[in-house]
Formats: C-alpha cells, structure tokens, sequence
C-alpha cells in the first residue's frame, strides 16, 4: 500500500493521520499525534473507554507508525517496545500497542513478534496486505474484480496490477497497464476529477516508477469520436453505391452527416480518419482522386472485406444505410462464405444458405454479430467432439443467434419504419413448443404463438 506525501515527512504524518482515523473507527477517545513523553515520541495514541459500576477506566494504546522505504529492524521494534514498558509505569497499567510498518520487518522482528504475541495479546504488528484490510474497515473499497469490470468499461487495457494508495482522508486505487501507464480511481473504481489526478501523479512519480497517466474517460472518448467517424465515412459511400467523385466530396458528406450525432467534427479530423481506412485497405481512392470501397470477385459475386462491414457497426449504423440497395445486394452469398469461415467453417446446406441471406439483409444486429467470431460456435469446432453432432449443433444456435436478432431489430421503434417501408415487412410470428416428460413419457405439451406487427 502506497501512503503518498510530497517529502518523507508528510508521507509520516499521512500515516500518522490514518491510524488516528483508524483508531476512532474502533471507538477508541482521546486520540492524539505526535505526544511527547519522557523524552520519546509517540506517533499517535488513543484510550479505549471500558464502563464500571462507579466510574469509566481507560486503557492506553499508543501506536508506532514508520512509512519509511526500507523495512523496520530490531532497533526501531526494541525502541517501539521500550515506550510501551515506561508508559505501563508511569499508568500502573497494561498499555497497548500497534507497530504500523509499511514496507515491512524483518525476520528478526517477525519471529520477536511471533514470540511475543503468545504472551502478550494486546501488541499487534500490521504490515502488508494486512494494513490494507483494516483501511477497508473504514473507507468504502469496492472488490478488485468489480473494478476491473468498471475499468473495462473505457479500455481494453490489459490491468497488470493494482496499488491502493492513501492521500488526504481518501483511498485510491493506482491501476499499471502491461503496455504502460497508468490510471487512478477512487476506492469504489470510479474516475477522478483531473485536479485530482494532477496532484496525485506528482506524488506518485516522486515515489515510483508507473510511466504515464491514463485519463480513462478522454482516451476512450478520443477512441469513440475515431470510431464514429470511421463508420461515418463507410456509412456515406455505402449510401453512394460504393463509390464518391472525390475525397472532398466524401468530407463533406461525412461532415454533414455526423451532425446527426450531435458530434461536431472538423474536415481535418475526418480526413485523418479516412486516411487511416485508405492505409489500412478498408476503402481505396484512384488516380481520379474518387474514393471508394474495394471488392473482390469470388464465384461470380463481389465481395466487401468482413473488416469494412466491422467498421460500418462499430457504433450504430445509419438506418439510411440499411435502406441502400448496394447495402442490401452486398449481402450475398459469398459474404456468407467469409462468415461461415470466422465460425469455425461452419456448414450450411443450401436451403440454408439462402435463408441465412434473408435474415442478415433484413436484421443489422443479426449481421453484427455473425462477422464476428460466436464464442460458442467457434469453441465447439476446436474441440474433439463428434463433427456431425456439432455440426448440427452449431447451425442450430447459429440460426436461434440470427433469428432472435431479426425478432430484436423488429421489435426496435427506431426501425420500425425501415422494416415497414422500405422491406415491407408487416409481421413477424414466432411459435413455441412446450414438451414436458416424466419416465414414463410426454405428460404435457403445448404451443404458445406470438405476432408481432407494425401498421
């Protein structure tokens, strides 16, 4: 655990303030930092009010806090020791005491400890993991795991390590990235105030090497807007059978489209992105300077790479889009091949095939997600289990995957119009079959039919 401070000293005094918030948590009165007696000091030290009859007594606990780099010897554990002995004879009293080290003792203090524990009950040493879990006593700390799903919210970030750290009344949560970096969080997982963050990673450099600071919210902001307006830019030619004039003109269609988003963008920053989709091979300009989207021929059919159709639902797709022919004529059979592959190559008959077509030309969702690898089909067809069995198997979840996200996209108001319009589709109806068995045999069964409709 990390007890952050700008030189030694504060980091002491840091220290010195958690265990005086610690000790009042525990009800302990009375409690103090920095008390001179007898020559020595005592960090901090607080009472614990124990009721009688006539009158309340109390018993001393006085605490050593050492926040220092470098674990503590016999020296400081025998200096610690003498002041709890001369504050029982000043008290006429047993007196308590806590040994706080932060970075830990050594093996001949942790075997004097050992020793002395079964003797004594009332000295304890905290050092370790062990501090972390009486913090959590009294500050909100929300499981590693909980954090980690928060965290993966804005990042695919790789977590390496968490740190907790203690600044000012306040734990944090320093998270190291593997391919460097960091961020830093409240105890709960959430994002901190920039000023907040400033002042934190001047301390934190001061103590450790941790590479740079990671604002969550505005890398994954940053990486949002790029990604709208890749979808953007392949939204607008898909619009445009494919193909625009000039780069210029594909600008300043994006530019305008987006606007749509309540997102503000310049040509600049658009003509970055598109750039980037020229680079990458995902859209293509000729010597004309018009831009478009590149096809391939594959058994008598043109096909768009499965990364194009990635980018166009990396946020959501226009609904104009949907309503394009070259949208809808592109969904072809040999985009089905390039499917069929990322799960496994799993097969369709024909019959099949040709319903598959159907659906992913209506459904975007079903589309969606049939261009990217399904967890459960693509497991399956790496295992060792019977290839007919799974491959039914398969097909049948594949076909429940795109069915239930056409009865989704149906079902959604926003497409509601595409649906009736523009495909003419004006109900959808799903059947389903309830057959219960005992061992002797079906002892109920039954159907339930549901229509959905748009008017």
């Amino acid at each position: 655990m990390l007890i952050l401070g700008k030189i030694p000293n504060e980091k002491g005094e840091q220290l010195e303030i958690l265990t005086k918030d610690l000790l009042q948590s525990l009800g302990y009165v009375n409690c103090t930092t920095n008390v001179m007696t007898g020559g020595a000091e005592i960090d901090v030290r607080g009472q614990f009010a124990i009721p009688s009859p006539n009158q309340t007594q109390h018993r001393t606990l006085i605490c050593e806090c050492k926040a220092h780099q470098t674990v503590v010897d016999m020296t400081q554990w025998n200096k610690f020791l003498g002041k709890i002995y001369f504050q029982e004879a000043c008290e006429q009293q047993d007196v308590g005491g806590c040994f706080i080290a932060l970075s830990g003792v050594n093996g001949h203090v942790q075997g004097n400890y050992d020793e002395l524990s079964r003797h004594r009950k009332n000295i304890s040493l905290i050092h370790g993991d062990e501090l972390l879990k009486v913090v959590a006593k009294i500050y909100e700390l929300s499981s590693l795991q909980s954090i980690s799903i928060q965290i993966h919210n804005f990042t695919d970030r790789v977590i390496i390590k968490f740190e907790p750290a203690y600044y000012h009344k306040a734990i944090y949560w320093v998270v190291l990235f593997d391919q460097g970096g960091y961020t830093i969080l409240n105890g709960v997982g959430a994002t901190i105030p920039q000023e907040t963050a400033d002042n934190l990673t001047d301390l934190l450099h001061s103590e450790t090497d941790v590479g740079n600071y990671i604002n969550l919210q505005e890398e994954a902001r940053a990486i949002n807007r790029s990604a709208l307006a890749k979808t953007i830019l392949v939204a607008t030619l898909f619009q445009n059978d494919g193909s625009i004039s000039s780069i210029e003109k594909l600008l300043e269609l994006g530019v305008t489209l987006l606007q749509n988003y309540n997102e503000a963008f310049s040509t600049t920053e658009l003509r970055s992105e598109l750039e980037t989709l020229i680079k990458t091979g995902m859209l293509a300009i000729d010597s004309s300077n018009k831009c478009f989207i590149p096809t391939t021929e594959k058994n008598g059919e043109k096909l768009i790479s499965i990364e194009v159709y990635r980018v166009l639902f990396t946020v959501a797709c226009p609904i104009t889009v949907l309503c394009s022919n070259y949208y809808y004529e592109n969904i072809n059979s040999a985009l089905l091949g390039e499917i069929c592959k990322i799960q496994g190559n799993l097969p369709l008959q024909p019959d099949q095939i040709h319903k598959a077509i159907q659906i992913l030309r209506l459904s975007p969702t079903a589309l969606a997600n049939a261009i990217r690898p399904i967890e459960i089909i693509t497991r399956h067809r790496n295992g060792n289990i019977d290839p007919n069995l799974i491959d039914k198997l398969d097909v049948d979840y594949f076909f429940r995957l795109m069915f239930d996200s056409l009865k989704h996209d149906f079902d959604t108001r926003s497409l509601h119009k595409y649906f009736h319009n523009v495909r003419e589709i004006r109900e959808l109806e799903t059947l389903s079959e309830f057959i219960l068995k005992d061992k002797s045999g079906i002892i109920i069964e039954g159907g339930v039919q549901l229509q959905m409709q748009h008017e």
